[in-house]
């Protein structure tokens, strides 16, 4: 969990002072006591709770409070299961517990409350079971080598089904379907479960090599993309966003028809909000990390079920 917060806190403790300072100079007429009433949500985790003066932050605590709870539950298996770490095979029941209880509450709250984004999508007690998920993925991947080279040989089944969990995606509204705001949720996170199994479960070839041709490019990319995948999204809003905002309020496009505008600023917010991450991470959240290989070196394998 050190090598954890070595990752995340960084970049996110740089973001939150850049929030603050533009917030003092913002609202410095009203004095610091409301830019601090709009900013302690973020500064405790809660703003998928709360609120926030940047909504996508909302999973950033999601995250947060998945790794107070994580360690806990690990902790509790591990004393219980005997031999340790026997216990670790209670994963699967807490994972199916959870889910069950996470989207009864999710119908609950659907059939009871009016749709809004704070009250739906955001909270964590709603959506945490999405996380233990792809904890139990993890458990299966490194506990369970005989159940992943038997997927091995059904895994385009797996992806097919992959992308059937994904459908209903593309034909219902979150907002105005008590379906996909009770079970929508667990349909993305275990669409995309069976796509991660599909792509891990992949047979080793004869003779490894790198993956050539357009698909190799496209994994590069992806890759790449995925490297500094973290900074991208705390910044893709006021390094991508807000730079396109601006040029539309003074004028940019106005004579473009509709499907050329929406294209050319839809490429230039990814492009401008994937630079700004990239550059950020190079110069915060790189250089922490060389540091936290230096004092807390990763283990050189993980532990092993008996």
């Amino acid at each position: 969990m050190i090598r954890r917060a070595f990752k995340i806190w960084p970049a996110c403790i740089v973001f939150l002072g850049y929030l603050t300072i533009g917030c003092l100079i913002k609202y410095h007429a009203q004095g610091i006591g409301f830019s601090v009433d709009q900013l302690w949500p973020n500064y405790l985790h809660l703003q998928n709770y709360f609120g926030s003066i940047r909504a996508h932050t909302w999973s950033l605590s999601v995250e947060e409070h998945f790794y107070l709870a994580l360690p806990l539950v690990l902790l509790l298996f591990l004393r219980w299961g005997r031999p340790r770490p026997a216990g670790l095979h209670a994963m699967p029941w807490f994972t199916l517990a959870l889910i069950i209880v996470c989207t009864g509450l999710r119908y609950w709250n659907a059939t009871r409350h009016p749709f809004t984004y704070v009250t739906h999508q955001y909270p964590t007690h709603l959506r945490i079971d999405g996380l233990f998920f792809g904890v139990y993925l993890g458990y299966l991947y490194h506990f369970h080598p005989v159940f992943m080279t038997w997927l091995a040989r059904y895994r385009w089944y797996v992806l097919i089904a992959g992308f059937v969990l994904l459908s209903p995606w593309a034909v219902w509204e979150l907002e105005k379907s008590v379906m996909m705001q009770s079970f929508g949720f667990a349909y993305l996170y275990l669409g995309y479960g069976a796509i991660l199994l599909f792509a891990v479960s992949r047979p080793t070839p004869k003779a490894p090599g790198r993956i050539s041709g357009i698909a190799g490019a496209i994994a590069s990319l992806l890759a790449f993309i995925g490297y500094y995948s973290y900074s991208i999204y705390l910044w893709h809003v006021d390094g991508g966003a807000k730079p396109v905002h601006v040029l539309l309020e003074h004028g940019v496009g106005a004579g473009w028809s509709p499907p050329v505008l929406w294209g050319i600023t839809m490429s230039l917010f990814i492009v401008l909000g994937s630079l700004t991450g990239i550059l950020l991470s190079r110069l915060v959240e790189m250089p922490v990390l060389v540091l936290r290989e230096k004092l807390y070196p990763s283990p050189d394998r993980p532990i092993e079920a008996k």
